[in-house]
């Protein structure tokens, strides 16, 4: 699974997107604003929030690897943000700048969508990414498919083993997911005892 990005970025969108778990927290004290609003918007026509505009992924719906391309985010929405934010008016808020994350945290959340090009506009083909940021830091907060969803193509060579090893390994994938460590270790230590 890889992500296509047409400048070197210190956010690894690849993981954020499609390796880490819900509820984690990405501190944005290192982090661009431009690199951030990249993962939270695209819009195609514009060369600066372009930058992810493809992940490479599995589609739990048509089985097969895919690269989905990105929805196009809202062009009024942006622009009132970075306005407010005073990054094009220089906007004074209480004798200060409203700095850009201070006016993401108030817009609540926010949804990143990509496509299936198979089937565009099947929304059961889309993989959606929500983000909240909190204070100075970014919540990945949702996600459809799940990670465990993502992960069944990889896990499906070990059915041929056993039964018993994939069904194991699949609760195990998936409480670790969810980030239910040690419910994930009990299965995995139960393949290793059994077999």
């Amino acid at each position: 699974m890889k992500i296509f990005m047409k400048q070197e970025s210190t956010i690894d969108y690849e993981q954020i997107l499609l390796k880490d778990p819900l509820f984690t927290e990405y501190p944005l004290h290192n982090v661009s604003e431009m690199e951030l609003l990249n993962l939270l918007y695209f819009l195609g026509d514009k060369s600066t929030y372009n930058h992810l505009n493809v992940i490479d992924s599995y589609c739990p719906i048509c089985n097969k690897d895919t690269t989905f391309n990105s929805e196009q985010s809202g062009k009024q929405e942006l622009s009132d943000l970075l306005g407010d934010a005073g990054i094009y008016s220089g906007f004074q808020g209480q004798n200060r700048e409203i700095t850009l994350i201070e006016e993401l945290e108030k817009r609540c959340v926010f949804i990143r969508k990509f496509n299936c090009p198979r089937k565009p506009l099947d929304s059961a083909h889309s993989q959606i990414f929500i983000f909240r940021v909190i204070g100075t830091t970014l919540i990945k907060i949702g996600q459809h498919p799940t990670l465990a969803d993502l992960s069944k193509e990889d896990l499906k060579k070990y059915r041929k083993l056993n039964d018993n090893i994939y069904i194991e390994l699949n609760r195990a994938v998936g409480l670790s997911t969810h980030e239910v460590g040690i419910g994930s270790f009990v299965y995995l230590r139960r393949i290793i005892e059994k077999h």
